[in-house]
């Protein structure tokens, strides 16, 4: 099983996708740095110059080492991996043009190894060395998350509200109590009836099923009918009485946005098994992976549409938007043979996000001004990679675009050739 993606409940909740609130357009006073700005960040020595004279943990005249602590290890072996190495490959890239200020930037990382309790005691065994932690990837943040005193930035995208929401959290896609209603309203104009019979698989893990209150009450807020939920366990291994309970149910809109892709492979085969052909069927960003077609075979992948927060980052994109060819090209360089994952791009997002702020942060940046600059960056969409956000603000993404398989590929579906569509708005949760 896995929990990947469940950042679309999460982070769009979006499990990957969903999260939300800084879509369209709008003033982009606090932008993501460039490339090309990134190239010039170095002004100084590469082994620090003279005027490197900052004091805190972590930072010397020649490195910035922050931290890192995600799921790796566990009974899941690798699960977010993917967030560890988006990091340090955007380190790398860094690096290769002479680091910030001189600076070489570095990732100390450390595995919680799907436990909370571990997750705290590695946060904390990391303190006294890190300037910051960047990028952490884990169901259990909330457990680290509470150990991070307020006077050091915690730059990840954490899937715990509670963590989220804490003065020194500054997630590229921050994921607040609520849901964003842009797809929910496209697939209601074009799948009318489709709505009004709609079938849910939602991993039993937290905090998958407070992730799906989220989407549900965001569904049901703009005319969503929920005919059935079917709740599934990590371990689970065939989907075949779920599929039937949604045949059963009527079901003709399969909702898998709250699942991992290897599992949303499974629940494909047994719906082709079982004859199962719902109008619609999505996936909101989880079942865009390196491995889904392969898992999922390709005449059941061509059944989902994805609406994700996120470019497509495999490499569709690359020619169109510039930073997924720079991200594929350096984790590659990194991390050879590795194929990157959503968690990827969030480590990536994570590290261009904090290194925006270190720079602002001036040569000789103090943790106290990190923090300042952080809350300082109202607009981030990291060069295009993924749908604006306003970190400093914890605002959510709303904006996203449609991906399907054509073909054996997956392309961009009813979206523009770049950027994101906006429609819609972020349907808070109830005391949220």
């Amino acid at each position: 099983m896995s929990k990947f993606l469940y950042l679309r409940g999460l982070a769009a909740v979006g499990v990957v996708a969903g999260i939300a609130a800084g879509c369209s357009s709008g003033s982009q006073s606090g932008s993501a740095t460039t490339p090309s700005t990134a190239s010039t960040a170095s002004t100084s020595t590469p082994n620090g110059g003279s005027g490197n004279t900052a004091s805190a943990p972590g930072i010397t005249p020649a490195t910035v080492t922050v931290g890192n602590v995600s799921t790796v290890g566990g009974p899941v072996p690798g699960l977010f991996k993917g967030a560890q190495v988006g990091a340090r490959a955007y380190f790398d890239y860094l690096n290769s043009q002479g680091g910030i200020y001189g600076r070489k930037l570095q990732l100390d990382t450390a595995d919680d190894a799907f436990s909370g309790t571990q997750n705290k005691a590695q946060t904390i065994a990391l303190l006294p060395h890190v300037f910051a932690f960047v990028g952490s990837f884990s169901l259990f943040d909330n457990e680290g998350g509470a150990a991070i005193p307020p006077t050091v930035a915690n730059v990840s995208n954490s899937l715990n509200v509670s963590t989220v929401e804490l003065p020194n959290t500054f997630s590229p896609a921050p994921t607040m109590p609520g849901y964003a209603t842009g797809a929910l309203l496209w697939f209601k104009q074009h799948y009318p009836t489709a709505v009004l019979h709609v079938g849910a698989l939602v991993g039993d893990i937290p905090p998958v099923p407070t992730s799906w209150s989220f989407e549900q009450h965001a569904m049901e807020t703009v005319g969503y009918k929920i005919t059935t939920v079917e709740n599934y366990s990590p371990a689970q291994a065939s989907f075949t009485s779920d599929v039937i309970s949604m045949q059963q149910a009527g079901v003709q809109m399969v909702v898998l946005d709250q699942a991992d892709g290897a599992s949303i492979a499974r629940f494909l085969d047994a719906m082709q098994q079982q004859n199962f052909h719902p109008a619609l069927v999505t996936s909101g960003g989880v079942a865009y992976t390196g491995n889904f077609i392969h898992q999922a075979g390709e005449s059941a992948a061509e059944m989902v549409i994805s609406d994700q927060r996120q470019a497509l980052y495999l490499g569709t994109d690359a020619s169109a938007v510039p930073e997924v060819a720079t991200f594929d090209t350096w984790v590659q360089k990194s991390s050879p043979g590795f194929v990157p994952d959503i968690f990827t791009l969030f480590g990536w997002s994570s590290a261009m996000l904090f290194a925006q702020a270190l720079k602002a942060a001036g040569q000789n940046p103090t943790q106290a001004n990190l923090l300042a600059q952080l809350g300082k960056i109202t607009y981030f969409d990291a060069n295009g990679l993924q749908a604006p956000s306003d970190p400093a603000n914890k605002g959510p993404q709303t904006a996203w675009l449609f991906a399907r398989v054509v073909n054996g590929k997956w392309v961009r579906w009813n979206s523009p050739a770049t950027g994101y569509l906006s429609e819609g708005t972020f349907v808070k949760f109830p005391g949220g």
